[in-house]
């Protein structure tokens, strides 16, 4: 879900929020013991665009992950950010 909080010829910021379920099949490392478990994965996501001139424009994103184990049954922990923003000329 995006909610765009300012929106202006010059500039613009939203933010988007998710979750994700996961839900996979594993074995131990010695390919004995299975099981099955969930993975949630929670996200925040802030983007903008700003105007440099009348040519040029600055957007992007920072992508905020986590990731949600069951760390006693799978020994999985896992957490990152993700970024991505650039400069693009206005045609």
């Amino acid at each position: 879900m995006r909610y765009r909080f300012i929106g202006t010829d010059d500039f613009t910021f939203g933010l988007t929020g998710g979750f994700r379920n996961y839900g996979y099949h594993f074995k131990d490392e010695h390919g004995a013991k299975d099981g099955s478990a969930n993975m949630q994965r929670y996200k925040i996501q802030p983007d903008w665009d700003i105007k440099l001139t009348d040519d040029w424009r600055f957007g992007g994103w920072l992508s905020l992950y986590q990731f949600a184990n069951d760390l006693e049954k799978t020994g999985y922990a896992d957490s990152r950010v993700e970024t991505e923003n650039g400069l693009y000329l206005v045609p």
